[in-house]
């Protein structure tokens, strides 16, 4: 199927926003261009290998955006391969050649290479799973993640010092939530939903706002940061930008002290993602966790009911209770 087609399939037959579509062609766009420089015209014949070099492109990408980026990819190849298997079952007759069938093959340096994608009906879903985890290697050595030991001890350091406690705070708070630094400084007392232990947060990407579940000591952290500016709406008072720049400089010293100089506050962001991604298996826990990050939803396309938000959020408080065991100090 061509890529055009494609694109305009998700224009008229989605409810897709528009960043998201945005998105989307960038990534094919790429993807394409990968492929006529690696002489591939059999989209059927993609395997393995292919999507791993292909990896190899995005050296200066963060995980959680080359994860993105390769499930819209294994997601459009599902959409070919589907189509393909439906014009398989046709007549003879009534079938038209395409360039895309399973008898093309990859360029000679490829063409040994097994495809587990090429057999109709494979689930090209399925197949991405089982690549994904090599993608954790692969960034092992261009991108810093910390574990949580070092998350643990970090916040435990700097709680230990009335002056570097709201570093802590601040810690805990991004380690447990995934929340950006951008949405910290915008952060109002009035988005904070104390009684569901639950924060808003405002989405300039997304026609609606997006809420992400709280552990109670993360409750108890936002306010506390907000007991230091108790006249401002903003959590971090009406200079938040400045003051979370000095929290951030006193992260990276605590951090130099404990020997994780490649420690920064978006770290633990990473950290957070990459753990909870590692404990989804199905494609509503995909959506629970997109939700919760504040990412594309593409594995499943939500009609954002009241129903669907809250059966994410019950998904997401699942999976995030294994993760808030994991930052609690207490825990070995």
């Amino acid at each position: 199927m061509a890529l055009e087609n494609y694109l305009q399939h998700l224009h008229h037959e989605t409810n897709l926003c528009e960043p998201t579509i945005r998105l989307i062609h960038f990534s094919l766009k790429r993807f394409h261009s990968f492929l006529n420089s690696e002489s591939v015209v059999d989209l059927g014949a993609i395997d393995h290998c292919l999507l791993y070099r292909y990896a190899g492109t995005f050296s200066n990408m963060q995980p959680s955006s080359l994860r993105r980026h390769l499930f819209i990819i294994c997601r459009y190849l599902d959409y070919v391969a589907s189509n393909q298997q439906k014009r398989s079952k046709l007549p003879k007759s009534a079938a038209t050649p395409t360039s895309h069938g399973p008898s093309s093959s990859l360029s000679d340096r490829d063409s040994s290479a097994s495809s587990t994608i090429a057999i109709p009906g494979d689930s090209m879903h399925s197949h991405f799973r089982w690549f994904s985890p090599s993608m954790s290697q692969f960034y092992e050595s261009t991108v810093y993640i910390p574990s949580f030991g070092d998350i643990r001890r970090l916040i435990e350091l700097a709680s230990s010092h009335e002056r570097t406690q709201p570093v802590g705070e601040l810690a805990y708070i991004v380690a447990s939530t995934g929340i950006r630094i951008g949405e910290l400084v915008n952060l109002r007392v009035t988005d904070i939903v104390a009684d569901m232990y639950l924060v808003r947060i405002a989405s300039k990407s997304s026609p609606t706002d997006r809420y992400v579940p709280l552990s109670p000591r993360a409750l108890q952290s936002l306010a506390s940061l907000h007991m230091r500016f108790p006249e401002s709406e903003l959590v971090l008072g009406d200079k938040s930008h400045s003051y979370l720049h000095t929290l951030v400089h006193r992260l990276h010293v605590l951090a130099c002290n404990m020997g994780a100089q490649s420690m920064r506050l978006h770290s633990l962001r990473r950290a957070m993602l990459q753990h909870l991604h590692s404990l989804g298996k199905t494609l509503r826990e995909e959506a629970a966790i997109n939700d919760v990050a504040g990412h594309a939803n593409l594995a499943v396309k939500s009609s954002g009911s009241a129903s669907d938000v809250e059966t994410n959020l019950e998904i997401a408080k699942r999976l995030l209770k294994d993760l808030w065991a994991m930052l609690d100090l207490n825990e070995a």
